[in-house]
């Protein structure tokens, strides 16, 4: 078996990129952790990294930077499963995360809410905190203004297309989210898995196409007669191994629950149809 590669990059002043292998959901098989450093200081975005050779990575790109927090975009496990590791030769140093994910890892010393309205300044770099719920409940996305550079954690990705799935999962939530990032006129979106995406307004103009797409499969398939969420999968994604099954139904109730605040579909006696 080939070894999963680690890839570094330089994508703005004082932002790298470490590309590690993560536990992590297909097509992706690596998450991209970020080291924002200047004038001897850094932040460590998202380690979802399980190796401890991607940990070296990290310290080599630390450099003489004293680590002074690890930032959250949001807790899904392959953003956070590299926190015991970093605590090994960080053990002080305080994890950062919106005050609606606290719970998912209060098993962590030293952990605190990120304050939306509070700029994290990195040397000479500041890091606007950007509320982006949608792909999960309290996730966030971070503004970096001299470079236009955004941090989008699971907003989007570099290719393929990120999970949105009940019961943290919201389509209404992740489209106003997509607005946001849009108003910010970013030059760039660092994505939490893939390459920097440079084609700003046309990637978040392309990715909202396809949940609109997804909801209009939906629809198509509900209009011949009612459906079970099993037999819904079978007609959405005939092909998908079922080790994702799981996983494909609640991508599947979030598109409903948005079309059901729409009053385009209702649940009756456990199947979905259009609404009357």
């Amino acid at each position: 078996m080939m070894e999963k590669q680690i890839k570094t990059q330089l994508v703005a002043h004082g932002i790298i990129r470490l590309e590690l292998p993560a536990r992590t959901l297909p097509p992706f098989t690596h998450i991209n952790s970020y080291v924002v450093a200047r004038d001897e200081k850094a932040v460590l975005i998202d380690p979802g990294f399980y190796e401890e050779r991607s940990l070296e990575i990290v310290k080599e790109a630390l450099q003489n930077a004293r680590l002074e927090s690890i930032v959250l975009t949001h807790t899904h496990p392959d953003h956070i499963e590299g926190i015991p590791l970093v605590r090994k030769i960080f053990p002080e140093v305080p994890i950062f995360v919106h005050e609606l994910e606290l719970a998912k890892v209060s098993h962590f010393q030293n952990v605190h809410a990120l304050e939306i309205e509070q700029v994290l300044g990195v040397g000479g770099l500041e890091l606007q905190p950007i509320f982006t719920p949608g792909h999960s409940l309290g996730h966030v996305s971070f503004y970096e203004a001299v470079s236009g550079m955004t941090l989008v954690g699971d907003m989007l990705a570099g290719f393929g297309s990120i999970w949105i799935g009940t019961p943290d999962g919201n389509i209404n939530n992740y489209f106003e989210s997509l607005e946001k990032l849009k108003a910010l006129n970013a030059t760039a979106l660092a994505p939490g898995h893939g390459d920097v995406i440079h084609n700003v307004s046309e990637k978040l103009d392309e990715v909202k196409q396809h949940r609109l797409q997804r909801l209009e499969q939906v629809v198509t398939a509900l209009k011949s007669k009612p459906l079970t969420l099993s037999e819904l999968r079978l007609q959405i994604y005939p092909e998908i191994d079922e080790r994702m099954t799981s996983l494909a139904e609640r991508s599947l109730l979030a598109l409903l629950e948005k079309l059901e605040q729409d009053h385009k579909v209702s649940k009756t006696n456990n199947c979905w149809g259009l609404a009357r």
